[in-house]
C-alpha cells in the first residue's frame, strides 16, 4: 500500500498483514486522519502508523508521522494513485483558467482602460460596445471554468488543500458576481450611448465601471495566488519527501 505525499504529509510506503485489497484515496488533513479504501475490517500497528480498517468504501484509516519498521512494502508501492493523478489534473486546469482570467482582467485594467480614457468619448463608446460583445462570450466560459475547476478541487482535497482551493472558487465567483451585477448593466448603457449619446453623468457611470473592473481584477488574480500557493506547497513536499526516501 502506498500513500502517495499530499500538501504537508510525507510518503508512506507501507503494508498491512494480512494486506486487504485497499489504497489511500486522499491524504491532507491537520488531523491528520488519511480517507481509506478497504474491504476487509482489522488493525494495524508499525513503527509510529496505527490504523483501524472497516469494511466497506470510504472507511478511516488514522495515521501518525513516523517511519515503518520492517519490510512491510506492498508490490504496488509505485504505481501511481488514480485519485492523487485526478487531483493534479483538476488543479492544472484551475491553475490554467484562473491564469487565463486574472491574466485577461488585468490586461483591460493595464491596458485597456488607460486607452479608453485618452481617445475621443465617441471612439471609446463603440470600441467599448464592440469589446463587450466578443467578451460576454469568452470572460463567462473563463470565470465559470475557474469556479467550477476550483471548487471541483476542494471537493477532492482536505484541510489546507481544501481552504485554499475552496477560497479560489468564491473569489472565482466574486468576479463573476461583480461582473454581472456591476460591469453588465453599465455596458447595456454604453451600448446605447454609442447609439444615441452620452448623458451628462456618462464620466460618473464610466468611473464605476472602471471600479467594478479593478474589483473583479483583484478577486480573479487573489485566486490564481491561492491556486499558485497550493501548487508550491506540494512541490515543497514531493521535495522533501523525495529528500527523505
Amino acid at each position: 500500500m502506498t500513500c502517495e505525499r499530499f500538501g504537508p504529509w510525507e510518503t508512506i510506503h507501507a503494508g498491512l498483514r494480512p494486506a486487504p485489497q485497499c489504497r489511500f484515496t486522499a491524504v491532507a488533513d491537520v488531523s491528520e486522519q488519511m480517507v481509506l479504501d478497504a474491504r476487509s475490517k482489522g488493525s494495524w500497528t508499525s513503527g509510529g502508523y496505527s490504523a483501524s480498517l472497516e469494511a466497506g468504501p470510504g472507511s478511516r484509516l488514522i495515521a501518525y508521522r513516523g517511519r515503518p519498521h520492517g519490510p512491510f512494502i506492498h508490490p504496488q508501492a509505485n504505481a501511481p494513485e488514480p485519485t492523487n493523478m485526478r487531483v493534479r489534473l483538476v488543479h492544472g486546469f484551475a491553475l490554467l483558467c484562473t491564469g487565463l482570467l486574472a491574466g485577461a482582467f488585468g490586461y483591460g485594467a493595464a491596458n485597456l482602460v488607460p486607452t479608453f480614457n485618452a481617445v475621443p468619448l465617441e471612439m471609446r463608446l463603440s470600441f467599448h460596445a464592440e469589446l463587450m460583445k466578443m467578451n460576454g462570450i469568452t470572460m463567462q466560459a473563463a470565470m465559470g471554468a475557474s469556479i467550477l475547476s476550483s471548487l471541483t478541487l476542494a471537493v477532492l482535497t482536505a484541510g489546507r488543500a481544501r481552504l485554499l482551493a475552496g477560497a479560489a472558487g468564491l473569489l472565482a465567483l466574486a468576479s463573476f458576481l461583480i461582473t454581472r451585477f456591476g460591469n453588465v448593466p453599465i455596458n447595456g448603457r454604453i451600448k446605447q450611448w454609442a447609439l444615441t449619446s452620452a448623458p451628462a453623468d456618462h464620466a460618473e457611470v464610466l468611473r464605476r465601471w472602471e471600479l467594478f473592473n479593478n474589483m473583479r481584477t483583484l478577486t480573479a488574480l487573489a485566486a490564481f495566488v491561492l491556486l499558485i500557493v497550493l501548487a508550491v506547497g506540494e512541490l515543497r513536499a514531493a521535495g522533501r519527501s523525495v529528500h527523505d526516501r
